[in-house]
């Protein structure tokens, strides 16, 4: 009984969660258009009518912006022209929430960890009410759909039979054991090719929105994948190339080189690390080879923790008593026991790269910050599943859900004159990051 009440609370936090925020947006839709969704629709007129997209300012006044975006997004934006404008934001503010949701649950699939449907729907419901959500879709800006897109993508990567099932490595048993592989998976081996496909369609749709996704690529190299990685590059280079090559060459050689050099005095909707720095006052020049520096070092602290994890241990002869409980008798890993800890490391490590990311661009405005709301996730799974739930630990994600629903109104509060409080999101995720790197990626 207790459970069945718990459950119908929880469903009826979730309901209301979801129908504040929709109810809002529907309210706001009759007197203004969302910003970056004016900018695509725009954007996609300007390509249609065979002019340069990237020549105009787009949406209302006094919020006329750029189009920002790679050629390719053109093309996967193209479906938003067949519908009316006002349909067309309400289909992708639900879309966009149905994504946003599959996320997370794509993460306790992919992950294998369980946890009670009330207390799913709970913290979906925590975080549709955090501003860097709300902020995403009252401007009807694609980020939740780029984020279902690349965790959908990873689940049917890790649904396919060849990944990471032989070793760590991902290559499947060799010699006599071969062909009893191969007659294992016959029946699915269709099935698996048909999930290998989507899975490259997924991350190439994602990286052709946000170019970002590209920079998880190193981890299927790290395995050996290169096929899958030659792949997605490849239709991502053909999406970019099919609307025009002059529209690519002036995306990649002018565009982006030129935002670069548009850095100034950070507006405080920027939550990147380096508006976090030019808020202490550095020099302009000095704050970005910082910013590189830290960004590559964590990077590159991602990759070794990754490869050092996933590398398997020195094989030893079979009969001896220090073979490794994880071989079987033809010096093989197990599958089962590989499966399980390299789901769990491949989902934080991609998690890390995007949280890294949502502050690591020149310009990072809060609702790039929902690129890190994985990693808040997986942590809060990692450190629950140790133990049952302590004061401590739902306090520390209770004051971090805190910081992400409140912010400031207005740009002239005194407290913004603090570079700490200017930038309290940012220093949330950083350190946020900097933990899950700490904590031992094979922990659960």
């Amino acid at each position: 009984m207790k459970q069945k009440i718990f459950l119908l609370l929880s469903l009826t936090l979730f309901i209301l969660s979801f129908t504040h925020i929709f109810f809002n947006l529907l309210q706001i839709l009759p007197k203004k258009n969302f910003i970056d969704f004016f900018v695509y629709q725009g954007a996609l007129e300007k390509f249609l009518n065979q002019q340069n997209p990237y020549n105009f300012l787009y949406g209302q006044p006094p919020d006329k912006v750029p189009f920002n975006y790679p050629p390719s997004a053109l093309l996967l934006l193209l479906p938003l022209k067949l519908l009316p404008l006002k349909t067309a934001q309400i289909i992708l503010t639900i879309l966009s929430f149905l994504a946003f949701w599959l996320t997370f649950w794509l993460i306790l699939k992919v992950s294998k960890t369980k946890i009670s449907l009330p207390h799913f729907l709970i913290i979906l419901a925590f975080f549709n009410q955090t501003f860097p959500v709300k902020f995403t879709l009252v401007l009807g800006q694609i980020n939740l759909i780029v984020l279902g897109l690349t965790y959908g993508g990873m689940y049917l990567y890790f649904k396919s039979f060849k990944k990471l099932i032989g070793d760590a490595g991902g290559r499947a048993p060799d010699d006599a054991q071969s062909a009893n592989w191969r007659t294992s998976i016959g029946g699915r081996e269709t099935r698996d090719r048909i999930y290998q496909f989507f899975s490259i369609m997924f991350f190439s749709f994602a990286s052709s929105l946000k170019i970002f996704p590209l920079f998880t690529l190193p981890f299927f190299l790290i395995i050996k994948d290169y096929m899958f990685v030659f792949s997605v590059a490849a239709i991502f280079l053909v999406l970019n190339l099919l609307p025009s090559f002059n529209l690519f060459k002036q995306y990649y050689f002018q565009i982006v080189p030129g935002l670069s050099r548009t850095v100034g005095i950070p507006n405080f909707y920027d939550q990147s690390f380096l508006a976090f720095l030019l808020r202490l006052n550095l020099p302009i020049f000095w704050a970005k080879i910082l910013t590189l520096v830290i960004l590559f070092s964590l990077f590159t602290w991602i990759l070794i923790k990754f490869y050092r994890h996933i590398t398997p241990p020195p094989r030893s002869p079979c009969g001896t008593s220090n073979v490794p409980a994880t071989f079987d008798c033809g010096g093989h890993l197990g599958g089962a026991s590989v499966i399980k800890p390299s789901n769990h490391l491949t989902i934080q490590s991609f998690s890390l790269i995007f949280a890294l990311f949502s502050i690591g661009g020149l310009f990072s405005w809060q609702h790039h910050l929902v690129f890190a709301y994985p990693l808040i996730f997986i942590l809060y799974l990692k450190l629950s599943a140790r133990s049952r739930p302590t004061p401590s630990k739902l306090f520390l994600f209770f004051f971090i859900w805190l910081i992400f629903v409140f912010h400031f109104k207005t740009e002239t509060s005194p407290l913004l004159k603090n570079p700490f409080m200017a930038s309290y999101q940012t220093i949330t995720i950083f350190f946020i990051i900097i933990i899950s790197l700490s904590y031992s990626f094979t922990k659960k």
